[in-house]
């Protein structure tokens, strides 16, 4: 009983207290430029945007 009743409270908070933002109007994409990658990386192509969607072409190998 104990757990459900910590589950209910739980929820509850999480509800109330989960932060709503309304930010994408104010929020602009102007560049996307490569900071650090691990030697396992590939770029397969040069990451694009448009408005706040971001497409990025990356391969990941493993090598052992």
């Amino acid at each position: 009983m104990k757990k459900i009743q910590y589950f209910v409270v739980s929820f509850f908070l999480y509800v109330i207290l989960m932060p709503v933002v309304f930010a994408s109007e104010n929020i602009e994409i102007q560049s996307i430029e490569l900071d650090s990658k691990s030697i396992n990386t590939v770029i397969n192509a040069e990451p694009t945007f448009n408005g706040l969607e971001m497409n990025f072409d990356l391969s990941f190998n493993t090598w052992r």
